[in-house]
């Protein structure tokens, strides 16, 4: 079961758990059997219900798109060609 619990657990079915903890939920289960089923907490299961209720399936959506860069796009493109110009690297240098 190790591998099962290794693809349930991976970040890729974060929205999964949550719909299915959502769904659960409305057939009645109870969030103590949602939490074993899913291998997530009974809070778990308890936030996502309360976020699906007041913002709907929309909700429960990743929403991370990533930190703010600390270079602009002109250096970021002025360290790869620097980079590109040294044919070897070294800590001496």
């Amino acid at each position: 079961m190790l591998e099962l619990d290794d693809i349930i657990d991976s970040p890729a079915s974060l929205e999964i758990k949550r719909a299915l903890a959502v769904k659960m939920m409305m057939w009645d289960l109870k969030p103590k059997q949602i939490s074993i089923l899913l291998n997530v907490s009974e809070g778990f299961v308890s936030k996502w219900k309360v976020i699906y209720e007041d913002k709907g399936a929309k909700g429960l959506r990743l929403n991370y798109k990533g930190g703010k860069g600390f270079l602009t796009k002109v250096q970021r493109l002025e360290i790869l060609l620097h980079l590109k110009e040294e044919p070897h690297y070294s800590v001496d240098k």
